[in-house]
């Protein structure tokens, strides 16, 4: 499908936007996830540390799922798990520019 450049535009300011929740996602895991790593290592409360971890992972990999889709197509831009972040500017599935 032809978009104009006005289309293209918009798209990689909503993929910049998308990026930006990932990033913050991604930091907000960590955050979460780190207590309970050390509480885990240190055996102190290993069911809730366990449970915890578990649940912030599962969240943070459907927010991924819904989060991390071309916002031309809407199809999934993950390539499997090998690639957290594509390397390359353009959507797999339309090729429409997504970073300059």
């Amino acid at each position: 499908m032809k978009y104009t450049e006005k289309q293209k535009k918009r798209f990689r300011k909503e993929f910049a936007l998308i990026e930006r929740h990932q990033r913050i996602a991604e930091l907000l895991m960590l955050i979460l996830i780190a207590p309970f790593l050390l509480w885990s290592a240190f055996n102190v409360f290993p069911g809730l540390s366990r449970l915890v971890i578990a649940v912030v992972s599962v969240g943070f990999i459907i927010f991924r799922f819904i989060n991390w889709r071309c916002p031309a197509c809407h199809a999934s831009l993950d390539e499997g798990f090998r690639k957290f972040y594509r390397t390359s500017p353009y959507c797999p599935h339309c090729k429409v520019q997504l970073k300059e």
